[in-house]
Parts: structure tokens; C-alpha cells; sequence
């Protein structure tokens, strides 16, 4: 286990991990959704916010999780040359933008927040997504959780402007309630994994996912 109950912060639950190799020296960088231990049900997502860890070896070692970004939650990173990107949507306690889905310039270091750009406006056509730039073709892929009922594939040249039609690479079950995850295997664009569940945010209750598939499309 990496992270469990946080001893300095012992109502504070992580998930959501995202990680890659910073540019500026080599260690790795987790960013995470953190929230708060009472938070039990979907509509109390006001006091998310994104954390992050670094690690100088991806394994062990990482440091306490620090907040990055209030009020936002369901990060991907992805690095493209010496520049990490950061997406993520914004939640219910922010005062403005709230259900967007944006993307930001972290730099080298994967901490300093730079240029913020909004990919979708409210309501995203979105919930979750996981973005990878392909630095052999030139260009990002996402895998995006339509709501829970299926997960499409995008593409992008600059990061920001995503292909449409998309093309739908798993459906959910009819006998379960929502789909789930969208990644992607670390050598096969073309084999992606996600969850099914009986459970989830649609009927007010937090979701878990009870079976894990993989498919290739």
C-alpha cells in the first residue's frame, strides 16, 4: 500500500492516481483526488481538490501528499518533452467554472501552475478521462468515460482541440449500472481496462467497481 488513512490527515482519502516522470529531476510525481472521509455520497464533491506526491523511484518513499488544486478532482497527467500536463474537472465548491474540464501547464517540476486551458465547458461531455501524449506520432489520445454508459477515444494534435466523431471502444453491460476507467496498456493503445458495477453516483451513492475487464478495439 502506498497510501492509506493519512496519519497527519486522518479524514483525508486518496484515489484517482495519475503518474508520471518529472523533466527537472528524474523522480515521479503522483497526483491524486483527495477527499474527506465523511464525504459519502456523489453530491458532496464541494471540498475535492487534486493532491500530489513525488517519489524518487515510483515505488517507495513518496513524500505527504500536498494540494495542488482546490476544488477540482479526476486528474491525468501526461508529459509532453519537458513539460507535464495536468486535466482534471472542476467541482460543485468552485466559485466559478464549475463542471469543466480543463488542462495545466505544470512545467518541469510537475508543482508550478501556469497556463490553464478549458477543453470542455459545463456540462462536459465527460466525467473521466485518461490522456497520453504519443510522442512517436505526434499527438495526445484520451479515453473518456461517457457518464457511465460507454468509453470513447479521442485524439488531439495540440492537447486541447479533440477529434469528433469519436470512436466508442466499450459499452456497458445491460446488467450492470455504470462503466468505469478507460486505461489504456502501457505498450497497446489497442487494449483497454475498466470496470463494471451494480452501484453508482446516479442514484446518490458512491460507487465501487465490483468487476474489472479488459478489451481490444
Amino acid at each position: 500500500m502506498i497510501f492509506g488513512p493519512q496519519t497527519t490527515n486522518p479524514s483525508l482519502i486518496l484515489n484517482d492516481p495519475t503518474i508520471v516522470q518529472r523533466p527537472s529531476d528524474g523522480q515521479y510525481i503522483m497526483y491524486m483526488t483527495g477527499y474527506r472521509a465523511q464525504q459519502t455520497t456523489c453530491s458532496s464533491n464541494y471540498g475535492d481538490a487534486i493532491y500530489y506526491s513525488i517519489s524518487p523511484n515510483g515505488v517507495n518513499n513518496w513524500s505527504p501528499p500536498a494540494q495542488l488544486i482546490p476544488h477540482a478532482w479526476l486528474p491525468s497527467a501526461t508529459r509532453v518533452g519537458n513539460t507535464i500536463y495536468l486535466y482534471g474537472m472542476i467541482n460543485q465548491g468552485a466559485s466559478t467554472n464549475r463542471g469543466y474540464v480543463q488542462r495545466v501547464d505544470l512545467g518541469s517540476n510537475g508543482t508550478t501552475i501556469g497556463t490553464v486551458n478549458t477543453i470542455w465547458t459545463a456540462p462536459a461531455l465527460y466525467s473521466t478521462f485518461k490522456v497520453k501524449y504519443d510522442s512517436s506520432a505526434g499527438y495526445y489520445h484520451m479515453f473518456a468515460n461517457n457518464f457511465g454508459s460507454n468509453i470513447d477515444y479521442l485524439f488531439s494534435y495540440d492537447g486541447i482541440v479533440w477529434s469528433w466523431p469519436v470512436v466508442t471502444v466499450a459499452v456497458l453491460d445491460p446488467d450492470n449500472y455504470v462503466i468505469g476507467g478507460g486505461f489504456p496498456h502501457p505498450d497497446d493503445l489497442h487494449r483497454i481496462y475498466f470496470g463494471h458495477t451494480e452501484n453508482g453516483c446516479y442514484d446518490g451513492v458512491v460507487h465501487h467497481f465490483q468487476n474489472v475487464f479488459t478489451t481490444t478495439w
